[in-house]
């Protein structure tokens, strides 16, 4: 039936993006194994990712949602348009390099995500019943009231208000497990949330989508 095919559809979705997670999750518990990385080392790594990469990733992200033509609208004076397109010129390098910067902030945070549970009671926090307490309330109840909410609202559309409730039900993001760890505090449970609520997304995700799709 057409459901069924929507949920396998979505589940398909979801999977390949754990189990790119997971490929990546595994080079960083790799590098640990074999002594690459240590724990000092994956703070170092949390620094660079959440002040450099991972910054550069949401600036280049936004410069290249506009298009040249917008961007050259926005100067008046006819004559600077040699100028600009020098500038233009000098900022595509920039911004390749930028970006290319940026795009490793993902793959670098899963790895990071990766080590960091070698060093973390894994077990420990599969039996944390307010885990699971996340995984229904922000993962399952929350994104489906928040979306009908959202119908309610005049100007709302219906793919916003499905992008908006998707996005807050995703997993619990690998960044909390970098900031809670540079600040000190309680790093190991942060991870610990992260590895259940990815883990519980490939069912919940799914469901969620045809809920309101």
């Amino acid at each position: 039936s057409q459901t069924k095919e929507e949920i396998m559809t979505y589940f398909s979705i979801v999977l390949g993006q754990i189990i790119t997670f997971i490929l990546y999750a595994a080079i960083g518990i790799l590098a640990v194994k074999a002594k690459v990385i240590n724990k000092d080392g994956l703070g170092v790594m949390s620094k660079f990712i959440t002040k450099i990469a991972l910054p550069l990733l949401i600036f280049t992200n936004t410069i290249n949602g506009a298009t040249r033509k917008q961007f050259l609208g926005a100067v008046p004076i006819m004559l600077a348009t040699a100028l600009m397109y020098l500038l233009l010129y000098l900022l595509a390098l920039l911004n390749t390099a930028l970006t290319k910067t940026g795009a490793i902030s993902t793959p670098l945070a899963m790895i990071y995500l990766g080590g960091i549970f070698c060093y973390t009671d894994i077990p420990k926090y599969l039996k944390k019943a307010e885990i699971y307490g996340t995984v229904i309330l922000k993962m399952c109840i929350f994104p489906i009231v928040f979306f009908y909410l959202l119908k309610l609202i005049p100007g709302i559309t219906q793919d916003i208000a499905v992008t908006m409730s998707v996005l807050s039900a995703l997993p619990t993001m690998t960044s909390i497990a970098m900031l809670a760890q540079i600040q000190k505090s309680a790093d190991a449970y942060s991870a610990g949330m992260i590895f259940v609520t990815t883990l519980f997304s490939i069912v919940t995700l799914p469901l969620v989508c045809l809920c309101i799709g």
